[in-house]
């Protein structure tokens, strides 16, 4: 990851805008229930993840693209606020600005539904003009809020050039094998990692057995993130737990992604995946304790449009 003349963190990703409701339960199928008024923030799982590496210190550069309404202008200012640089977004009249719906219960927990909307205008042919600036990045980070031809192609133009390539597989999606045998690392969470093995995970020992079960699908290292228990890490070395952080959870909404921003961006600068994850932990503990998807320095869980 050394020597590059720029460096830095690529994101590749979504962008949504987050529509908000805190409720006193989850709502079961068929059920209406009345919540509390909406707060409408930025997200999407590329923009959450940038903004968090940023606040940790990384170089960071953002490509995606949101449409061309007061949305989309509220999301690219909330990525120039948190530092993130945005030469790379793009803005079309073509699609409306991806959007989330997300319920927050009293505890914390959430339920969200993400209409794409922009996010998957974003295409293989843009992709190949990627060329130059996954040259001069030291690392590669996605998720899977994009389109699955758009992700197998940046992950081959990354190898190509010799850029590691670490994967968010959120939400849980069937990629071919050689994309997983080629990233630097896979960061699942416990449905993800259920969702690649096709079993269930009851607790911390098959955990620790299914970090290095995806392992040996071919990525460098793994992190499956397990809520409350912390996270885990096969490195190649050993498999790893790194206990949670315990704090009084207000919303866990982007809290994966905080940590996903963190880790990334320690990575980028050269830190070994395991001594990131340790801080990357810490991270996602504090996410837990502000409601809204993005944590900067200066703003934490206020709207950006009323």
């Amino acid at each position: 990851m050394a020597g590059r003349a720029v460096g830095g963190l690529l994101v590749l990703g979504s962008l949504n805008m987050d529509v908000t409701v805190r409720v006193d339960g989850l709502p079961r199928t068929g059920e209406t229930v009345l919540g509390e008024d909406a707060a409408f923030r930025p997200g999407g799982k590329g923009a959450n993840q940038a903004v968090a590496a940023a606040v940790a210190g990384a170089d960071v550069r953002f490509a995606g693209c949101v449409g061309a309404d007061p949305d989309g202008q509220a999301l690219r200012a909330a990525l120039v606020r948190a530092g993130v640089d945005v030469t790379l977004l793009r803005s079309t009249d073509r699609r409306r600005t991806g959007l989330a719906v997300v319920l927050v219960d009293r505890s914390g927990h959430n339920a969200i539904a993400v209409s794409p909307g922009a996010n998957h205008a974003v295409v293989v042919e843009e992709v190949n003009r990627l060329d130059a600036e996954l040259r001069r990045a030291d690392v590669l980070l996605m998720q899977m809020e994009l389109p699955v031809d758009v992700v197998v192609r940046a992950v081959e133009l990354a190898e190509a050039v010799g850029t590691p390539v670490i994967l968010n597989l959120a939400p849980p999606t069937r990629v071919p094998p050689a994309v997983l045998a080629r990233l630097a690392v896979l960061v699942v969470n416990e449905p993800e990692a259920e969702f690649l093995l096709g079993e269930a995970l009851s607790d911390l020992a098959t955990v620790r057995a299914a970090a290095s079960r995806l392992r040996a699908l071919g990525p460098a290292a793994v992190v499956v993130t397990a809520g409350a228990r912390g996270a885990v890490v096969d490195d190649g070395s050993g498999v790893v737990h790194v206990p949670a952080v315990p704090v009084e959870v207000v919303d866990t909404t982007g809290a994966g992604d905080a940590f996903v921003g963190a880790l990334a961006a320690d990575i980028s600068r050269g830190t070994a995946v395991r001594d990131a994850v340790y801080r990357a932990v810490a991270v996602a503990a504090d996410a837990v304790q502000t409601a809204g998807a993005q944590l900067t320095r200066a703003e934490r869980g206020v709207p950006v449009r009323p």
